[in-house]
């Protein structure tokens, strides 16, 4: 299994502001993307499953999202895990975690991800 974490830096008071909209009554995760960018012609075949969770200073961790089985392709959509509210952790200094399961790829991959979240107002 891997592990890797991933500080989450979004400033909501500043984002609606600057929309004209706000304060923020709820934030949702929308979607989790990844697309593998080397080697050429790779793929998440060596990917049994993913879990993604997030966590804040004084905050519980709590699962947003979960692949599995995770198709052997070069995109993958992880769903996101619903009736989840954000804000609280984003307000604290969130960390967001993956954690995978799986085997080893034949040569060293490397990916790219698309976290999108949806602010309420």
């Amino acid at each position: 299994m891997s592990l890797f974490a991933i500080p989450l830096n979004i400033d909501i008071r500043s984002e609606t502001a600057g929309h004209g909209t706000g304060p923020a009554s709820s934030v949702t995760l929308s979607s989790v993307s990844l697309t593998v960018t080397s080697p050429s012609g790779a793929t998440f075949d060596f990917v049994d499953s993913i879990v993604i969770d997030i966590s804040g200073p004084g905050l519980a961790e709590v699962e947003i999202g979960r692949l599995q089985p995770v198709p052997g392709t070069a995109s993958i959509s992880i769903p996101p895990t619903g009736g989840v509210d954000l804000l609280p952790y984003i307000n604290a200094g969130a960390s967001i975690t993956a954690k995978a399961s799986g085997h080893m790829p034949a040569a060293d991959t490397t990916f790219v991800g698309t976290v999108v979240v949806t602010v309420h107002v």
